[in-house]
This record gives structure tokens, sequence and C-alpha cells, in this order.
């Protein structure tokens, strides 16, 4: 209960005699010292890296710029990834790289075997050489004296052994960190004595309150030891003559221990028992408050028990105004946001902040039409030209049709996603997509310049993916990334398989059709019928010569979905097939064949989706309807929030309100998302 007590002491300025007790890690210096020593043990990870330079207590002059260095930098842990991604880079990051390869180099000399007295004095050196002694305040000096007193304590192991065992000698230092605490007493004439039972026997107070009165707390449960049970003990104390307690003895201990406690009252005695435990389950009260209300003539359960909430909200609600700290005035006022303002004025607690935040929480609270909080935007027009001059993607309109607000804070306000560390067992989705896509046109390419695209053997098909993959990733690739070799092998032969297995069933299934082009840029210009501005690549181009016909592939490299893409694209937004046809039909290279089919090719597993001829100008006009009401968004500066399955890989979750009840109601209820609902129908 220590750090309850002492915040609500302090917050009501009661003065308070209590001495506390906290860990090293309580104290920012203490864990930098922790941190420093367990940076091997941790593989160097990113984040205590970063924890490390961002640390007041780092003595080096340019841990601010290594500090920005290391938040563009895709090391995730590992000296060895560290070494592979660093190793050519210059300026800042050579420098980073260097720190780390010079504090591993330390740490391992501190893993060898060694004499314990020479150990101590090495490692206190590569502490003192990491830790700026000059912005240490308050209590930091003794703290620091603490941390050096403790590793050079561990010299003395001398006495029992000369020499440390590999690795030893870190992990001692690191217990022996761990294991320290610091006392902070606080002494105030006439103040409240906060102790234990232990300490407070034989001291007599005025009021006298019993915290904990719970089993398992007081008393605290005590089991006879499995090994040394009470029957030996008893032959040992009493007929050998070896003074032992009896492990069941400690019952006896604690009703004397709550004996004393409840007689230190001379006036008054209150007992608090819990109901709940710290993860919320029920607790049980303690058998001494049973008997303690049969002895002194009480019911165990008054009918006038005073129950405290263990929900703040309640707890305030229940508590006199002028008992309430500002701090908890203001949690009590914003639980009822309609006469808030009129509290906070009432209080003089109002400032202009407040007032703005206030008026703010009434408008996301308020039900009605979409207001200024909920995406609408000033400038869409401005915005809609910007976008349509660069040509909307497929991806970007599809974008924007799973959640509007995720498109505007990436595309408008230019947001960054935060960019994730690499992984020691893996690519990055991104990266391995992109790199079967470009094994793929490799391989197509190498077989039209030999005439092979459709006369080929599986075997000799797996030979040129082979040889594709190795001109993508040649020897050594893995330093690239920090992958491990080893790891490194069955990614490439993961790749290999799926491309083999994939190659094998489109050669088989390509009839007439040749894959010709890849990667082709395309465009479409705005027309009456669509008045916006295309722009993609598109994966693959097939070309039938003798028929003049062509077919559109686009890879996926999985998906879920139907196989009917006519109504995927109202869906789920499956927009790539029919944009791309719009695209092909204003590419002028291309207007001498005719459009057979659209495909969705999944490479693992191999899975072909069609998009005919005849479906494509079905949907057209409904789907056309679609494109136009989602980019009238951007017009009307209008991005409302909607929570969907892309709400698990969204970077701006700080930012969105899907989780408030009122914002999703007026987003789901707003005109611009029922028009776009019912162009998906």
């Amino acid at each position: 209960y220590q750090e309850d007590i002492r915040r609500v002491f302090e917050e009501n300025c009661i003065p308070l005699n209590m001495a506390f007790t906290y860990p090293l890690t309580k104290y920012t210096l203490g864990t930098f010292c922790l941190t420093v020593f367990s940076l091997a043990q941790q593989g160097f990870a990113r984040d205590k890296v970063m924890a490390v330079f961002s640390s007041p207590y780092f003595k080096h002059a340019e841990k601010n710029s290594w500090k920005q260095s290391l938040r563009s930098c895709a090391v995730n842990r590992d000296v060895s990834q560290w070494q592979d991604l660093l190793a050519n880079s210059g300026g800042t990051q050579a420098a980073v790289l260097q720190w780390v390869n010079d504090t591993n180099r330390q740490l391992e000399n501190l893993f060898q075997a060694q004499s314990w007295q020479t150990g101590t004095e090495a490692a206190l050196a590569f502490l003192d050489n990491l830790t700026d002694t000059t912005a240490f305040i308050g209590k930091d000096a003794e703290i620091y004296q603490a941390v050096r007193d403790a590793i050079s304590q561990i010299a003395h192991y001398a006495s029992l052994r000369p020499m440390s065992k590999p690795g030893e000698l870190v992990q001692e230092i690191v217990d022996a960190l761990a294991a320290l605490t610091f006392d902070e007493a606080t002494a105030m004439p006439g103040g409240v004595t906060v102790t234990d039972a232990v300490r407070a026997r034989g001291l007599s107070f005025h009021t006298v309150f019993v915290l904990g009165l719970n089993d398992g707390e007081f008393p605290l449960i005590t089991t006879e030891d499995p090994i040394l049970r009470d029957y030996y003990r008893f032959i040992l104390r009493d007929t050998l003559g070896y003074w032992i307690n009896a492990s069941l003895d400690r019952i006896d201990e604690e009703r004397l221990l709550f004996y004393t406690t409840v007689t230190a009252a001379t006036h008054r005695l209150y007992t608090l028992t819990s109901r709940k435990t710290a993860d919320g389950k029920p607790a049980i009260a303690s058998l001494y408050a049973a008997e303690l209300a049969c002895v002194c003539g009480q019911p165990v359960q008054p009918e006038e028990e005073h129950r405290l909430s263990g929900y703040l909200s309640e707890r305030l609600a229940n508590c006199p105004l002028e008992f309430l700290t500002p701090k908890e005035l203001s949690y009590r006022f914003i639980l009822h946001p309609h006469t808030a303002e009129q509290h906070y004025r009432q209080a003089g607690l109002l400032t202009p902040e407040k007032s703005v935040s206030l008026a703010a929480a009434q408008a996301l609270n308020a039900p009605g039409p979409l207001g200024p909080f909920d995406g609408l935007v000033r400038g869409g027009d401005e915005f809609f030209a910007r976008e349509n001059d660069k040509g909307f993607s497929p991806s970007a309109l599809q974008e924007l049709g799973t959640c509007p607000f995720k498109y505007f804070a990436k595309r408008g306000l230019h947001l960054a996603e935060p960019e994730e560390p690499l992984s020691r067992q893996d690519l990055a989705p991104n990266e391995r997509g992109a790199s079967l896509h470009a094994a793929l046109r490799d391989f197509y390419n190498t077989l039209s310049k030999q005439h092979l695209t459709q006369d080929i053997f599986t075997g000799a098909a797996a030979q040129y993916v082979s040889q594709s993959l190795q001109k993508i990733y040649p020897k050594n690739t893995y330093q690239r990334f920090g992958i491990y070799p080893v790891v490194w092998e069955l990614l490439v032969e993961q790749m290999q398989q799926i491309l083999t297995d994939f190659v094998a069933e489109d050669i088989k299934n390509s009839g007439s059709f040749v894959p010709t082009y890849f990667e082709q840029e395309a465009t479409a210009n705005p027309t009456e019928e669509l008045p916006i501005r295309l722009h993609g690549f598109i994966d693959r181009l097939d070309i039938d010569r003798a028929q003049q016909t062509l077919r559109i592939v686009d890879y996926k490299s999985s998906r879920k979905g139907t196989t009917n893409l006519a109504k995927d694209f109202f869906t789920r937004l499956t927009f790539q097939p029919f944009l791309y046809w719009l695209m092909v039909l204003q590419t002028e290279f291309l207007k001498s064949y005719t459009l057979h089919e659209a495909c969705l090719f999944t490479l693992d597993p191999y899975k072909r989706q069609t998009l005919s001829a005849a479906d494509f100008e079905a949907m057209r006009p409904a789907a056309v309807n679609l494109l136009k009401q989602l980019t009238n968004l951007i017009k009307q500066g209008t991005f409302f929030i909607n929570p969907s399955d892309a709400c698990t890989y969204c970077p701006y979750a700080l930012l969105c309100r899907k989780d408030a009840f009122k914002p999703l109601l007026r987003a789901r209820n707003s005109a611009p998302a029922t028009t776009i609902e019912e162009a998906r129908q």
C-alpha cells in the first residue's frame, strides 16, 4: 500500500511518518545502470540501446543525434545484425555501430573467466566511462555510490574461489544491482505514523487503522516445511538440543502480532478488508476479522459497514468536495460533462485551456450529424486536385473506401507510418512480396528470350526459378537484412518452392497467352463517365498474338475473397482488376488488342480468379458510381472513421476515436457513410 498511502497523503497535505523502501529500478539512474550491464544479455536489443541513448546519465556529446539515427534504423537485435545493416553506413550510424562494437567488446571481456578483483575493477571502469556524473541531482549521488559499492563487494568472492567462471561476473553484478533497495523516510512532527505489525509492537496510538485484513495477507498462510517437517524439528530441538522452531509456530506468531496491533489503539480501531484482489478476483476477509467482531460483540458484517469502491469515480462521488484535491476535483467534474464547466468555474479551476477542452468533450459526446471532430476539413477541393493530378492508384482508392480517416491521416496529413525493425527470423511482408514479383518478372523474361514460355518441363522451370532468385538475392544477401544465415537459407528455399509450384500451375493453365509486359505503368485520364485520373503499375500483361487478345494479371501473395471478382469489388473493395481494365483501355500501344479478361493470381497457394469482359461491362455503371462517391468524400473534405478488420494494422490508433460510442455512431449514421454503403450494395 505504500505508493497509494504516500500519494493520497501528499495530495491531501496530511503530515506523514513513514519509511518507504524502493528497488533500484524505481530510480532513473538505477535503471540506466542495470540496462548497460544487461545489454549483452538482451542481445543489444534496439529498445535497450535506445533507452541508454535517451538517458540523461549517458555520457556522450552526440547522444541526441545518435537517438535520431536509431529511430530510422531497421535493426532489431543482435550485434551481428547491427554489423550487417550498418557496416557500409557513414556519419552518425557509423558512430553508433562503433559504440555498439566497443561496448560489446568490453562486455565480452567481463564475460570471460577472470579474477574477481580484476573483473569488478573493469566493471566499475566500464560503468564510469558511460555515466555522466555531472547530470546527478537529488538522490543520484547516493544511488550511484550504492551501485559502485555493490559491484565492489563482489571482489570479496575471491575468499571462496579465486576466479569467476565464464559469464558469472556479469550475472552476479546484475543480480546484486537488482537486489539493491533504498529507504526514503518521511518524518513530520504530529504526522500520521505508517508502519507494519512487527515495528508497531509496544507502541500505542489514539486511533489505529489495520489494512489488508484478508486471508493470505494477515495472517500470512503458513504451511509445514515439506522437507524438514515439524516432527524432526521437535527431535532436533528437544532431544538433540539444536534450537529450531517448528514451521507451524508461525501461526502463533501471527496471532500475537494481530493482538499487539489491535490493542495498540487507545480510543478507536478501524479494520479494513479488500473485497477484490489486485487482479480483480474476489478477496476473502481474514478469520481474524471475524474473531475480533465476536470479541467486541459486533456482527461480522454490520449493517452500517462502510464500503469503499475500488473504482476511482465511485470513491470520488462519495467524498465531500471540500476533501478533494484539484486533481481529484477535475476528475470528478469531467464525469459529468454537462455541468463540468459550471463546477470548474465555482471551484476556481476554469482556465482558457480547460474551456476549449470542455467544449471539445461536449462536441464529441453530442448526438447528431458529423461535427468538427469527426474528420471534416476545409480545403477538400484543393486536396482532391492535388491527388487527382498525381492520379489515384487502386490501393489508394481501396484505402479510402476502407477507412476515409486513415486515408486522410496518411495522404492528407502525411503522417508517417512507423517503420518496423527487421526481424532475425523473417522478411518484412512488403519485401517478401516485392521479391516474389521481381523473381517472376525475371523468370518469364528469361523464358521469353529463349522462346520457352509455353514449352518447358517442370524440372527445368524450377532451375530457372532458382536462377531468378539468385539474381535478386546473391550470396550473403542475408547480411543486408540482418537475418541468421541458416534462417535465410530456409526463407529462400520457401520462396523458391512457392514460385516453383506457382509457375508450374501458371504455365499449365496459360493456354495461348504469353506473359509479355511486367510492372507496366498505366494511366487513365478523366472522362465524362469517371472524372478522376487513374495511375498504377500492372504486374503482368499476357498477350495472345494469334487472337490479338490481352489478359491483365495482378499478383497477390495471399488473399481472402470469393471467386466472383465483380462481387468482391463492392464487398471487399478489390479494385485492381476493374481499374487496370479502365487504364488498359486508354493505353495507346495496347489498343490493337482486345481485352479478354482480368485475373488475380494468388501465389501461395496458386489460385486464379477471373473478371470476364461480360462481368466488366455488367458491373461498370455501379462500380463507377462507387468510385465517384468515394472521391466525392475528398472534395467535400469528409473523412469519417470506419472501423474494420484493417484496424489491426492501422498506425493511427492513437488519433482514431473508433472506441468512443458517440463519434462512431455519428460516423455510421452520417449521410456520406450511408451513401457509400448504398453504393456498395
